[in-house]
């Protein structure tokens, strides 16, 4: 008797269940049959490249590039030095002790290539977190104007075919993310120095 009871609780759950899920999509769309559709279009990737904050952002990587590119060279050249120390003392050291010399200078290059990356790691994760932050200012400033124009969806160009030009808000967007963002900065936070 329980067990039949359990099996129509069951049964009713699923049938009732599978009536919501069925009604759902008509609600749905009796509630957006209602809603005028009016769309717009940027170019997202046009604004963030064109943008002043993405070319200070870029000018500003760049700057920060020279400065590593400065500090590897400098860490070339005394390799190099110690190439030509270690070169020098090869017939004067014992075989064991130029072994160590050896592993020393080994151990030195893989440091600065170590570093090496460890810059251009630092220069992508700023990079990519100061255009995500950009990214963020452009879709807030997309938002206002599809808000503005009461629009109920924004697409991007990418995504359309043919688009009359009155739709295409790309350059009012740069207008306004230029005028609310002026520039952009990069955050790049130096590793601390290993002392030996």
């Amino acid at each position: 008797m329980r067990s039949r009871h359990f099996s129509f609780r069951l049964l009713h759950a699923v049938v009732v269940a599978g009536v919501f899920c069925f009604a759902a999509p008509a609600f749905a769309e009796e509630s957006l049959a209602n809603v005028p559709l009016k769309i717009l279009v940027v170019d997202i990737p046009n604004v963030l490249s064109r943008s002043k904050a993405a070319q200070d952002i870029q000018k500003q990587l760049e700057e920060q590039r020279r400065s590593y590119q400065s500090q590897i060279a400098s860490q070339e050249e005394k390799l190099r030095s110690a190439q030509v120390e270690l070169d020098r003392q090869r017939g004067v050291l014992s075989a064991d002790a130029f072994e160590k010399k050896q592993k020393e200078f080994r151990d030195q290059i893989a440091s600065v290539q170590k570093g090496v990356q460890e810059k251009k790691g630092t220069l992508e994760g700023v990079f990519n977190q100061s255009m995500g932050e950009l990214r963020k200012a452009v879709v807030t400033v997309v938002a206002e104007i599809a808000k503005e124009r009461k629009a109920t969806l924004v697409l991007a160009n990418q995504q359309v075919v043919l688009v009359e030009k009155t739709l295409d808000i790309t350059d009012e967007v740069l207008e306004k993310l230029n005028k609310s963002n002026p520039s952009g900065s990069i955050k790049v936070s130096e590793q601390p120095k290993k002392t030996k």
